[in-house]
């Protein structure tokens, strides 16, 4: 007798509300089932309830920086040629949906001189949703340009979030500043807002589809993201579209979750339906 089990949790950002918001205008939906009995996201294997979804110090993110729903995360990101930095990274990928603790920042100084160095440079982070700045590290000396740690305020779980950088070379000439570049940070253990979706399974290798229809607030919609924490592989639906199929390996005490990217399938105004067909081996 086997047990299959998949937590999901659906947030829909509208352009009038901040951060994680419920409510007309947009959704966190966690879909219930038999047996689920309304309790947080735990352990797949009926671990302690105080457990996640959420791995603290891992999981995986997928999503395509166009919006698109889809597996791209590490996709190539075309440059914009500002003359300043460029290949911006957070922990080593372009475009990372679930940054967890601090975001770790790199990026490939340019310079029209040949045999220049790197003198110093100066991060700014901002708020995606509203454009508010949240960090300034202000002129830094150093010749660093990768694994440089985010040390301004905490940023808020489940957001968006945009970078760019600056450079000063040997003679003290700053550089211009790169095009921006942009990351989300993932969900935490106490950020989960979903339930374990369970059911006991006649046969090691059956398959189980969970599926959950909802209305989308009125107001336009500017981002929405998909968390699936799946023991152990899935396929992610979208109004009846394939929308992303991943891995969501699960151990005792813990659990790996996937983000998706799906602002360009959740319509203002319109339904969502969502399937999921997941499968433990």
């Amino acid at each position: 007798m086997s047990i299959q089990a998949t937590a999901l949790a659906v947030q829909v950002s509208c352009a009038m509300l901040l951060g994680l918001v419920v409510g007309a205008c947009s959704s966190t939906d966690a879909p219930g089932a038999p047996g689920s009995g309304g309790s947080g996201p735990g352990a797949a294997d009926g671990g302690p309830s105080g457990s996640s979804p959420a791995s603290t110090d891992g999981g995986t993110a997928n999503g395509s920086d166009d919006g698109s729903p889809g597996s791209a995360d590490g996709d190539a990101i075309a440059i914009v040629r500002t003359g300043g930095p460029e290949h911006l990274t957070v922990d080593d990928r372009a475009r990372p949906l679930n940054v967890e603790g601090a975001p770790l920042f790199g990026w490939f100084p340019q310079d029209p001189d040949g045999n220049e160095v790197q003198t110093a440079y100066q991060l700014q982070v901002t708020r995606e949703l509203d454009a508010a700045p949240i960090w300034d590290s202000a002129k830094v000396t150093s010749s660093e340009q990768s694994y440089i740690a985010y040390a301004g305020p905490k940023l808020d779980p489940g957001s968006s979030y945009t970078w760019l950088v600056r450079t000063w070379d040997r003679t003290d000439q700053p550089s211009p500043w790169s095009a921006k570049a942009r990351f989300d940070t993932g969900l935490g253990d106490g950020d989960w807002a979903a339930s374990w979706i369970r059911r006991q399974a006649s046969e090691p290798d059956d398959y189980t589809l969970a599926r959950k229809e909802l209305t989308v607030g009125k107001s336009p919609v500017v981002r929405a993201r998909v968390y699936v924490a799946a023991s152990q592989q899935y396929e992610l639906y979208l109004n009846g579209q394939l929308a992303d199929r991943g891995l969501a390996f699960s151990y005792p005490g813990e659990g790996y979750y996937q983000t998706t990217d799906a602002t360009s399938v959740v319509k203002a105004g319109g339904p969502l339906a969502i399937g999921i067909i997941y499968h433990w081996y």
